[in-house]
């Protein structure tokens, strides 16, 4: 029985691997297949179940706008290949040397990504004109199957494109301004980071309307004016702040030989993918040698995927480099939060030995009602008490209210250093 080829097929165990191609000329689909790192090109393919593999007949089958590659082209080692994404990238955007490292090894890794238990998102923020369209644009030309959607697109489209043909997705001005809209998007965001975690719709079908389950699971390039609200999707994302660039012109208009760049690199990032898909394993990085004390255990997570893959060995220090400035980021965002600000007082009372008024749940609520009012932020002593649980502390029932139970010191000695108040 035939079938549409929409995804990839891999055979580990016979060492093959079938990826759909698309001539640049003539528009036609072809299946590229690697036999034990021989490259063929075939109308049909048939795996080691018995299925008959064909191309789509057209864009009924598979739509405009995935980014595919149009052969399987050499490349002379992977160090020399991110250093050629690299140098695209530089032609087009100005940027940070550091986080460029980033964007080139994140480039690499859409190509083996399904190794993964879990992903990070790349995220660029800033206003217009400071180059962020540009530079997700470029990124997404150069990914696996890169496929760019803007506030325009529906949400059920997004969700059921990565189900069908497992796409890298770019999302343009991710700030969606209908609040349906962004909320489904989330819900995305938060679960394609993880192989596991597939987003349930209820469906009509045949009349009725059932749960059906879509694979969300996937490297996502995103850009917006700022961060999200959320907290969680906020962990998840590796991001850039965009300025607009006085260091060098940069051309407001994407020459024509662009797009064919893109396309040679495609190609190139194609044979990567049948070299080193089966191969490719999860590391274990030294933490203690490699990164302060206090790396944030979410930045652990983004990172060893990045460094994971085959890549260029000074781009790793550079990325390296990169994470730890983005945990001293973190930390003066969460020191500058309500609950750093509520734990700097608790901080500050300690220090002033306890007086028990002081420890009472109200009296810390007054304290930083007292710097936050200014702000416009109204508290209330419950709201207080809600946080100092939620940052794994407790409080305790006496006459006159409620008081903060003070706990030991290694626990607070490592809030402190989390939120940067040590």
């Amino acid at each position: 029985m035939e079938k549409i080829l929409n995804t990839y097929i891999s055979c580990k165990a016979q060492g093959v691997m079938a990826e759909l191609i698309k001539d640049t000329d003539t528009g036609a689909f072809k299946i590229a297949v690697s036999n034990n790192g021989s490259v063929s090109y075939e109308d049909k393919f048939l795996d080691h179940y018995g299925n008959m593999w064909i191309p789509p007949r057209g864009i009924e089958y598979f739509p405009e706008g995935i980014s595919l590659s149009s052969r399987v082209s050499d490349y002379k080692d992977a160090d020399t290949l991110a250093r050629e994404i690299s140098e695209f990238i530089n032609r087009y955007v100005d940027m940070d040397e550091a986080f460029r490292a980033v964007c080139t090894h994140y480039v690499m890794l859409t190509y083996l990504a399904p190794a993964f238990y879990s992903l990070p998102y790349l995220r660029v923020i800033g206003e217009p004109s400071s180059g962020k369209s540009t530079l997700t644009g470029a990124l997404g030309s150069l990914s696996y199957r890169g496929f760019e959607v803007s506030g325009a697109v529906t949400v059920p489209v997004i969700f059921r494109t990565i189900d069908m043909f497992g796409v890298t997705l770019t999302i343009d001005e991710s700030d969606f301004a209908n609040e349906s809209d962004a909320s489904d998007l989330i819900k995305i965001l938060n679960s394609g980071y993880n192989k596991n975690r597939p987003v349930t719709r209820l469906e009509r079908v045949d009349g009725k309307y059932v749960p059906v389950t879509y694979k969300v699971f996937g490297p996502k390039i995103l850009n917006g004016r700022d961060r999200f609200n959320n907290l969680a999707l906020e962990s998840r994302c590796i991001t850039y702040r965009m300025h607009e660039s006085n260091a060098r012109p940069i051309s407001y208009q994407l020459p024509e030989e662009y797009s064919q760049q893109a396309a040679v690199l495609r190609d190139k990032l194609l044979k990567y993918r049948f070299d080193y898909f089966k191969s490719v394993t999860t590391i274990t990085l030294d933490w203690d040698a490699n990164f302060p004390s206090g790396f944030p255990p979410r930045l652990r997570q983004l990172l060893i995927p990045l460094l994971s893959i085959p890549g260029d060995a000074e781009m790793r220090v550079k990325i390296k480099e990169y994470f730890v400035l983005m945990g001293e980021t973190a930390k003066i965002y969460k020191a500058h939060s309500l609950e750093g600000r509520i734990l700097y007082v608790i901080k500050n009372i300690l220090h002033r030995k306890h007086m028990s008024r002081d420890l009472s749940v109200s009296g810390i609520c007054d304290d930083v009602q007292e710097k936050m009012g200014r702000e416009g932020i109204y508290l209330t002593p419950k709201k207080v008490g809600l946080v100092i649980h939620d940052l794994g502390l407790k409080t305790v029932r006496s006459t006159g209210g409620y008081y903060f139970l003070v706990p030991d010191e290694t626990q607070l000695r490592k809030l402190y250093e989390e939120y940067d108040l040590s």
